[in-house]
């Protein structure tokens, strides 16, 4: 089979869609099924290639202009009929188009009735958009409602990431809804054995107010008075980092709590995950669906800490994610003085999301929706 991947941007795990569609991509072609395009509407402006090959996808910028602070596609440039004219010489099978793009998903609609190609639409969380900010102007309403709207009658085959998004898409269409999990297939290395005399606990996430970092450095400096054995690394970047610091030293907590550099997920992967015994995810974001990183963590065996965030109950219902409710300090100071007296369960979750979460099998789902 041959697929064309419809996406804004595309740069690999920085953020849902782009991470969603290079995964699919990559695991796609290793499980021989044929190739994947993956076409980018908006290139990066630091990025001047058009196009480039790697093992397993292939990625084809569009030509754009910049104009005031938004970028449009060039359709008078020759460049871009180009790059149009490649893709249909390559005679897809099926186009995808994902949920974070209304407009995206109009214009490929249209491309998918002149090539006479099977259109499949994979939401995300736009349906999370619609209810929302309709309210907060008449042309906002429109554009997510009635785009979104258009986008469920007319593709060929919907495919929903959550059970969340499942239960919604049933008031607003009656086509068949196909529930297929997503799971980031990350090379974790082997879990440090654990220190019995220090508990190492960590925060990955950018550091800005939304994320909840303020909720957890509230409840860590009332967690170190009882437990001085408990460190907490803070891995990211963000536009709280300098303030976050200044609190660290204001606190006299250096000792415990410390700030590292913005590290590429490779790195805390492979060196920085597997000794940690605690991950606390903290956000204030209820937007946010099934969190790819609390996937991560579980799977690195770590006991982990998340606000209610949406979907987030969909992942597991075993001792090793403890499910706090948003914003509340005194919640987040139990949720972890209940941790530490529960690191032997860190372990429980791991088979369940590595079968649940499998790209494996979301693959033999898909094929068995999209190419029966």
């Amino acid at each position: 089979m041959k697929i064309v991947q419809i996406l804004e941007t595309f740069k690999p795990y920085e953020w849902q869609v782009s991470s969603y569609a290079w995964e699919f991509a990559k695991n796609f072609v290793s499980e021989k099924y044929w190739g994947v395009v993956n076409l980018v509407l908006f290139a990066p402006e630091d990025d001047d290639r058009k196009w480039y090959d790697l093992d397993w996808y292939r990625v084809i910028y569009l030509p754009t202009v910049k104009i005031g602070s938004h970028r449009f596609l060039k359709f008078w440039s020759k460049e871009y009929w180009n790059c149009i004219n490649r893709v249909k010489a390559w005679n897809p099978d099926t186009i995808h188009t994902h949920s974070r793009s209304f407009l995206v998903s109009m214009f490929w609609l249209i491309y998918s009735i002149l090539w006479n190609k099977k259109w499949i639409f994979f939401e995300h969380s736009a349906w999370r958009r619609t209810v929302l900010w309709w309210w907060k102007s008449l042309r906002r309403k429109v554009y997510n409602r009635g785009l979104w709207k258009i986008s469920l009658i007319f593709c060929n085959n919907i495919i929903v990431l959550n059970q969340l998004s499942y239960n919604y898409l049933t008031k607003f269409t009656t086509k068949k809804l196909n529930l297929i999990y997503r799971w980031c297939d990350i090379p974790i290395a082997k879990k440090v054995d654990r220190n019995d005399f220090v508990i190492r606990m960590c925060f990955i996430s950018d550091i800005v107010k939304s994320s909840g970092i303020g909720t957890l450095f509230k409840a860590y400096v009332e967690i170190i008075k009882t437990h001085p054995n408990v460190m907490l690394d803070i891995i990211w970047d963000g536009d709280e980092k300098l303030e976050l610091e200044r609190l660290i030293v204001a606190f006299g907590i250096s000792n415990w709590m410390r700030v590292l550099w913005k590290i590429s997920k490779d790195e805390i992967w492979q060196k920085y995950l597997p000794t940690y015994d605690i991950v606390i995810n903290p956000t204030l974001d209820n937007e946010e669906l099934i969190s790819e990183t609390t996937l991560w963590w579980l799977l690195a065996k770590c006991l982990v800490i998340s606000t209610d965030i949406w979907a987030v109950r969909e992942i597991t219902n075993m001792e090793d994610l403890i499910i706090v409710p948003i914003n509340d300090v005194n919640a987040m100071i139990g949720a972890i003085e209940h941790a530490l007296w529960r690191l032997e369960k860190s372990w429980m979750s791991y088979d369940i999301v590595k079968e649940k979460f499998s790209w494996k099998n979301a693959l033999k789902q898909y094929m068995q929706v999209c190419y029966p």
